[in-house]
């Protein structure tokens, strides 16, 4: 009798242990979206590269042609005001061949041209140790074949999300009837 409460007792010791793990490393993952998000109010694009996945990097042409990328599309933005941009909910994290993947939310709201929008988007978030991350946005046109293209260790179980952007409301508007839109 001792050694089946024994055994029991392991089971719902590696059980909790592994929910613990779940949950360090997504609030790690969070993190590391806050300062990615910070890094973007600053508009510190080398630093801000830092965080993106090597793979966008390369295809990009390397760091330095990540950041003049950036820079020109932010420029193109000029007349844009952020008035929030904000870090939500991570809302999944698996571990896959030995590397942390995930799927963080992030809400903002912005006017351009005079014009009021608010939304959602989402990063994919990689961690080869739980600690440090890299992120890719995922982009409005991308499909969950073109992500597969750039990122090709994406795993399937992944569950992608589709951005939604709508005019003429305010973050909190938009935030009393948002749901989560999945692409697959």
């Amino acid at each position: 009798m001792k050694t089946y409460l024994f055994v029991i007792f392991l089971a719902f010791a590696f059980q909790s242990s592994a929910q613990f793990d779940t949950a360090a490393v997504s609030k790690k993952a969070s993190v590391g979206e806050d300062s990615l998000i910070a890094i973007f109010n600053r508009k510190d694009w080398v630093s801000y590269a830092n965080y993106m996945h090597p793979s966008l990097i390369k295809i990009t042409g390397g760091k330095e042609k990540f950041v003049t990328i950036l820079e020109q599309a932010m420029k193109a933005l000029d007349g844009a005001q952020f008035d929030a941009f904000k870090n939500g909910r991570v809302l999944q994290i698996i571990k896959t061949n030995g590397q942390y993947q995930g799927v963080i939310e992030s809400f903002m709201q912005m006017r351009f041209s005079g014009i009021l929008m608010s939304g959602s988007s989402y990063d994919l978030a990689f961690s080869n140790d739980g600690d440090s991350w890299t992120f890719m946005r995922i982009d409005q046109k991308q499909t969950p074949e073109t992500i597969k293209q750039l990122i090709p260790e994406l795993s399937p179980d992944l569950k992608l999300p589709r951005s939604q952007l709508q005019q003429g409301k305010t973050l909190d508007e938009f935030m009393k009837t948002y749901q989560v839109e999945y692409m697959n």
